[in-house]
């Protein structure tokens, strides 16, 4: 199964949270952010991927870490934007589902970061998430 299956999976995931449909409609896509964006908006990229393996042959189980960005021109609406991603993709048990016909298990986030870019002016709270699935 390639990364751009788990992450339309992780998409599909952020698409079906009310939180985040009222902030930024559909757009959510991969990386980069496009030259005029309308904001709000959520990017997301692979930063790494592991699959696990037993005695040198492969268990068909990944884990890749993906790193999803909330994009705004302000402080606190970039701020309740990836609130709103942290909710829907780790809510308190953690997030396991089918998404976009995908078995995924979203584990808590690696890390997280306020940045701003001053190119843009623009806001982004990068956060990383670890995803394990099997794979196919």
């Amino acid at each position: 199964m390639s990364v751009a299956v788990v992450e339309h999976a992780l998409r599909a995931a952020l698409l079906g949270s009310p939180a985040i449909v009222a902030l930024v409609g559909d757009r959510i896509g991969p990386e980069p952010l496009p030259q005029k964006p309308a904001l709000p908006a959520i990017t997301y990229r692979l930063v790494s991927g592991v699959r696990w393996t037993g005695r040198g042959k492969p268990l068909g189980l990944a884990r890749p870490r993906i790193q999803i960005d909330s994009w705004a021109a302000d402080y606190n609406q970039v701020k309740a934007l990836a609130a709103a991603v942290q909710g829907a993709l780790c809510p308190e048990d953690g997030l396991s589902g089918t998404f976009a016909g995908v078995e995924v298990d979203v584990i808590t986030p690696a890390g997280e970061r306020d940045l701003y870019e001053p190119d843009t002016g623009l806001r982004r709270v990068s956060a990383d998430f670890f995803v394990s699935h099997k794979e196919s």
